[in-house]
């Protein structure tokens, strides 16, 4: 696959770390994953903070019908030490909009892979969600 279907920009393609942050979402975050990230991976000076946006890939007709909240919890054990999100679980309730507010502090440079997983403190039984399952990857790196 070329870089062109990576969703890089011209400039970015040239970075290793982006090209290589780009193809290793491709990678973890698949088709199969309950949520969609808006970018497909981060990138961050260590330091700084890094936003992106979440939604949900596909939306059941009876989760609006049934008034239906589906949270998600974020691990960040993976990532370097002094990485930390703004707030968890985040939580979708109609009309299910993406969450456009979330964040990730960092202090310290690395990568990780940041996994999403079901919430059991927010989610509805209704949903048909597993509590625990997983929901999403979203690669994180960190540059010094």
């Amino acid at each position: 696959m070329g870089k062109e279907f990576l969703g890089l920009s011209e400039e970015d393609k040239k970075d290793p770390e982006k090209a290589t942050a780009a193809l290793l979402s491709l990678l973890t975050g698949g088709s199969n994953s309950l949520l969609v990230f808006t970018p497909l991976a981060l990138s961050v000076t260590a330091g700084a903070t890094v936003t992106y946006q979440v939604g949900l890939r596909t939306i059941p007709s009876n989760w609006t019908s049934n008034d239906v909240t589906v949270g998600f919890d974020i691990d960040v054990s993976a990532c370097p030490s002094g990485t930390s999100p703004n707030f968890w679980p985040f939580t979708f309730s109609p009309p299910y909009s993406p969450i456009t507010n979330l964040n990730f502090s960092t202090v310290n440079s690395g990568s990780c892979v940041v996994r999403y997983t079901v919430s059991g403190e927010v989610t509805s039984q209704v949903s048909g969600l597993t509590i625990g399952a997983d929901a999403g990857l979203l690669p994180l790196l960190i540059q010094p």
